[in-house]
């Protein structure tokens, strides 16, 4: 009798193990516009709508990995994703870093993805802009790598550019494919003053055209 008890006991252990090693490795849901501030894994269940001028999904915490799922963000009045680890505090230090964004549709008018002090990697997304927007903006972030995305323009307008570096280093953009017109492909500024072209340590390569602009 003690043995079965022991048995069961080491049994229902066990089991218990089991759930919690099959819990922590179910992704977290999201089913609407989320600030996520913790680590872990997580999967869009649904569309979603951005509500306001930010980001429908902002990222501030380091080694998160977010699957769209195949499914699509809107964000009409703001941008899509923000990966972002400056909150409210731009150092210009990298300090997040592992996140991971893929497999999904964003429609913005600002930004289609924003990287703001982050080292990360982006692939997989299919983002259109409006006028004026950017699908893939790195500013203070270095080592980032933007692969296998579909960026364009909404019909009839015209983007700033398809990618937009700033004081950003290190990054590799590659095998990416962009349709649409933009007043510049790559908008790319160093700190050697506001605003000025300048070509630094960034890699692109396979990067093509659908439709070439002007």
């Amino acid at each position: 009798m003690v043995n079965l008890m022991i048995r069961t006991l080491l049994l229902t252990a066990a089991l218990g193990l089991t759930m919690s090693a099959l819990q922590a490795a179910s992704p977290t849901r999201i089913t609407a516009p989320k600030i996520i501030t913790v680590s872990g894994s997580y999967l869009l269940a649904n569309d979603i709508i951005g509500t306001n001028g930010g980001f429908a999904i902002e990222i501030q915490a380091s080694d998160v990995t977010l699957n769209l799922n195949g499914h699509k963000i809107t964000a009409n009045l703001g941008s899509g994703i923000g990966i972002d680890q400056f909150v409210g505090n731009n150092t210009g230090n990298v300090t997040l870093v592992n996140a991971h964004v893929s497999n999904g549709q964003i429609i913005a008018a600002n930004l289609g993805v924003g990287i703001f002090g982050s080292s990360c990697l982006v692939n997989g997304l299919n983002i259109m802009v409006g006028s004026s927007g950017i699908p893939i903006e790195i500013e203070h972030g270095n080592f980032n790598r933007v692969q296998s995305c579909v960026l364009s323009v909404a019909t009839g307008q015209t983007g700033r550019a398809a990618f937009g570096l700033f004081w950003a280093s290190h990054n590799t953009i590659q095998n990416n494919t962009l349709t649409g017109i933009y007043t510049d492909t790559i908008w790319e500024d160093d700190q050697a003053g506001p605003f000025l072209t300048v070509l630094g340590d960034n890699s692109f390569s396979g990067n093509q055209f659908a439709n070439p602009t002007p």
